[in-house]
């Protein structure tokens, strides 16, 4: 009996977290009980080109290549403590949690995000046919985390404005065809990370606007040209935000030429454009409208 309980714990543990497998060994009638408000740094990835690569390969097949894909991405996320929450399909939710705010846990994530980037670059070039380029959002805040579901079926998840406010970062990902954008309310105040503010978005479906940043290295491995083109990315938003048009677009001009065929800068050059033709309402405080999630 007690090998069979055993075995059984271990099979559900590549399910649920240890706790939550301790809570449910004591009295699983707690399960409806077991939500609770905790602070949480959400990490949401998705693979680029997996609908391809669902087309062009058998099930059995892709299911190889996304189970190896999956361990590629699980290993930072552990190594940094943090949680696996869900996966669908081709996306990760992973979770830093603890009872009250921590940096700590911010920094694993930003650590994780990195490693992560540099982990699928390298399992990329073992599918050449198939890379599956990942992008990666972060945010942070207080989420509900528990059992949630209802009748005969619950899930152990975090829920709230947290959750889907990292998701919806990932539009600004698709948008920018960035690979690392982290909230203000994660990278603020950190050290050791080269990163640059890209600006402040509404996002589609939102109300209330997000700062958000560029997460390019850790700061001891980024270059001086690097830190010099956000240096000057930085210069060209102060000019926007000042509604200095010309001055913004000189300025982002050069940051795409320091970066090489910047998205963000390209269209920072074109808002500039538009808002010089057309000056935005005496009450604009900077904040770009994302309309597609």
């Amino acid at each position: 009996v007690n090998r069979e309980r055993k075995n059984i714990r271990t099979a559900v543990g590549y399910y649920l977290p240890n706790h939550v497998i301790d809570q449910i060994a004591k009295n699983v009638t707690d399960l409806r009980e077991g939500s609770r408000l905790v602070y949480g740094v959400c990490m949401y990835t998705d693979a680029g080109q997996y609908s391809t690569l669902s087309e062009t390969v058998q099930p059995k097949e892709l299911g190889r290549i996304m189970n190896d894909y999956y361990q590629t991405l699980f290993e930072p996320v552990k190594r940094h403590g943090g949680l696996v929450s869900n996966v669908i399909g081709d996306s990760m939710l992973a979770l830093w949690i603890a009872a009250h705010p921590d940096p700590l846990l911010r920094h694993k994530a930003c650590l994780t995000a990195i490693d992560i980037e540099k982990a699928v670059s390298r399992f990329s070039q073992s599918f050449a046919l198939h890379p599956l380029a990942t992008r990666i959002s972060l945010h942070a805040g207080h989420i509900l985390l528990g059992n949630i579901g209802a009748v005969d079926h619950y899930e152990y998840r975090p829920i709230g404005d947290i959750v889907n406010t990292a998701t919806r970062v990932d539009s600004l990902n698709k948008f920018f065809g960035t690979h690392i954008l982290v909230s203000d309310k994660v990278i603020g105040q950190l050290e050791g990370f080269l990163a640059r503010e890209i600006g402040e978005f509404l996002l589609a479906g939102k109300t209330k606007s997000i700062v958000v940043h560029e997460l390019l290295s850790r700061l001891k491995d980024a270059t001086a040209s690097e830190r010099e083109a956000c240096e000057v990315f930085s210069e060209g938003l102060a000019a926007f935000r000042r509604r200095a048009w010309d001055g913004a677009a000189e300025k982002f001009r050069a940051a795409d030429e320091a970066f090489g065929k910047d998205k963000v800068s390209d269209h920072y050059i074109n808002l500039c454009g538009f808002y010089k033709a057309h000056e935005p309402a005496e009450t604009w405080a900077g904040v770009i409208q994302i309309e597609k999630k």
